[in-house]
């Protein structure tokens, strides 16, 4: 199962790189990425909100504000974006439920590339599925392994590096998307 940190740090890098939104929206909206996971509170895991249903509200609010507010918009299709990309790394992970509760099927995708080290041989195993109910939720869940931690230690190093030299680069003051508005 994709980590806190992966679920957060793969579509977080994918917008910024891919300037799907300034670095203000994409980091306000981050928290929506995890919202899917509220159902190993609330009720089902993979189930309750690890459906297509929760993508409803930010879809409709980013249909509706598209033309009239595209500001307020776009804070809602990158909502949508972070809501998406859960549900699809949970569905290659161990499946969802993607249409709870009116029907009740895990979806997965069961894909695993290995390598032999020894000879180079590969194995590969493309299996997808569906199987009645929820998928099983192990009993002790990696919430940050160490090559995550690794992963956070390189992304906040990168992070802060790249902030220095641009307050370097700005003769000392923050980037525009930092300062407030009175320093701007």
């Amino acid at each position: 199962m994709p980590s806190f940190v992966v679920h957060g740090l793969i579509p977080l890098l994918l917008i910024l790189a891919l300037r799907l939104a300034p670095p203000k929206v994409a980091l306000a909206t981050l928290p929506f990425t995890w919202l899917p996971d509220l159902d190993f509170w609330l009720g089902i895991h993979r189930a309750t909100t690890s459906n297509v249903f929760i993508l409803l509200p930010t879809l409709y609010l980013w249909w509706r504000w598209r033309e009239a507010e595209p500001q307020r918009a776009q804070y809602a299709g990158i909502a949508t974006l972070y809501l998406a990309s859960h549900l699809i790394m949970d569905m290659f992970a161990g499946g969802i439920v993607p249409f709870w509760p009116l029907w009740d099927y895990t979806v997965f995708w069961h894909f695993l590339i290995r390598i032999n080290t020894q000879t180079g041989e590969r194995d590969v195993t493309n299996d997808p599925g569906t199987h009645e109910g929820a998928p099983q939720v192990v009993e002790w869940f990696t919430w940050l392994s160490p090559v995550e931690a690794a992963m956070l230690a390189v992304t906040a190093v990168a992070v802060v590096g790249t902030l220095g030299w641009r307050w370097y680069r700005q003769g000392g003051q923050l980037p525009g998307f930092l300062a407030s508005e009175d320093e701007g």
